[in-house]
């Protein structure tokens, strides 16, 4: 599994985009959304992660960015948009492709998967956009929470809205038969 690390000032208003960041990717390519992060000022820092601007995401201990560690102190670090401005984090693409190329140099990489339990527990708390998006990479446990979710309340709705149980049950299964065919 990817090594992900964020580094980050506690002050930097850019550490949280960049946690969304790192979590938008790691659920792209199918993996926990767990990483380790280190605070820029903290005593307990590992070496490599000193000498970085915040924020810093390091996959396989590597920047994604493709920067050097400095002796400067941190500080607010930029990143090239693709519009020519900069922005506060690295996009989606630089931290997906150094995940997939941290796999791709890893011998076990592919064995990996996620246990159930794990899956269970991270996919309960996921949005609806997120879980559709796991659903369409192939993930069933993400329609069934979807199918949990809104079962009660989709029934619930066409009985109210025609007065008719079974007009009701097959309303409510072509909605989700077009879920699963849209996914």
């Amino acid at each position: 599994m990817a090594e992900v690390e964020l580094l980050y000032a506690p002050d930097c208003p850019n550490a949280e985009p960049a946690r969304a960041q790192i979590r938008r990717a790691l659920r792209q390519v199918g993996l926990p959304p767990r990483w380790r992060e280190w605070r820029l000022d903290a005593l307990d820092a590992p070496e490599h992660a000193r000498g970085y601007g915040s924020p810093t995401v390091l996959v396989g201990r590597r920047d994604v960015a493709g920067g050097e560690p400095s002796d400067c102190e941190a500080s607010c670090r930029l990143y090239p948009s693709t519009d020519g401005a900069s922005t506060g984090v690295p996009n989606l693409e630089q931290i997906l492709d150094a995940i997939r190329a941290d796999a791709h140099n890893r011998p076990d990489a592919s064995s990996y998967v996620p246990q159930a339990e794990e899956r269970r527990a991270v996919s309960e708390a996921w949005s609806d956009e997120v879980l559709m998006t796991a659903y369409q990479t192939g993930d069933t446990r993400a329609f069934e929470i979807l199918f949990g979710r809104y079962r009660n309340r989709l029934y619930g709705y066409f009985v109210r809205r025609f007065g008719d149980r079974d007009l009701a049950a097959d309303l409510f299964q072509r909605t989700f038969l077009r879920v699963h065919r849209a996914r």
